[in-house]
């Protein structure tokens, strides 16, 4: 053999070679695109499912969030109401009682009257005055504080230990009337106190 033919037969070979290289090279090149392309869409898949749930999981926090929301801003309109009602009530409250003590009091009718006719007047007056007392608390007794109450009822103790003259303790007749109108004025500025808290808050 000579060395041409060897040449001839060692670049077929050779060509023989790198034309199976090129054709696997190419039939490599193809393969790894499909792998690829499809490793590229089950990741691409499962990303978008996490997303999707991502996004579900916003789209419910967010619902959840604007619920709750709706719940407070709904209690709050509820309690902001409900305060409105109270104070609007207690107000009235507050007026009735004003207009009662001014009733009650004699010096009102003329206010240059003497201690001692207030007095006798008060003490004489005090069936009449309990009864309007009484019609008030059935009124407006729910809307009374539990101070305001208490001095109410010690009021009306005064009266019902001395409307018929048979006081037990050892006041007298002007120092009944005395502090029944000092109970009546605590009331009162018990309750004014209530009125001007709640507006100043």
């Amino acid at each position: 053999m000579e060395f041409g033919e060897a040449m001839g037969i060692a670049s077929a070979v050779v060509v023989s070679f790198g034309g199976g290289a090129a054709i696997i090279a190419a039939c490599s090149s193809w393969l790894g695109k499909i792998w690829a392309d499809r490793l590229m869409e089950k990741e691409k898949a499962r990303y978008n499912k996490d997303l999707e749930v991502l996004k579900n999981d916003l789209v419910q926090q967010t619902e959840d969030f604007k619920n709750n929301l709706i719940q407070q801003t709904e209690s709050v309109k509820m309690k902001y109401q409900k305060s409105e009602i109270l104070f609007r009530l207690e107000l009235e409250a507050a007026s009735a009682f004003i207009a009662l003590s001014i009733k009650v009091n004699p010096r009102n009718d003329f206010p240059g009257k003497d201690w001692g006719e207030v007095c006798s007047e008060t003490i004489q007056d005090f069936p009449r005055i309990e009864d309007m007392l009484l019609n008030y608390m059935s009124t407006w007794g729910a809307i009374l504080s539990g101070e305001a109450k208490n001095e109410f009822d010690e009021a009306l103790s005064l009266i019902f230990n001395h409307k018929f003259g048979d006081d037990t303790s050892s006041r007298t007749a002007d120092e009944a009337v005395r502090e029944f109108f000092e109970r009546l004025d605590k009331v009162e500025s018990i309750m004014k106190d209530q009125i001007r808290t709640q507006v100043t808050v």
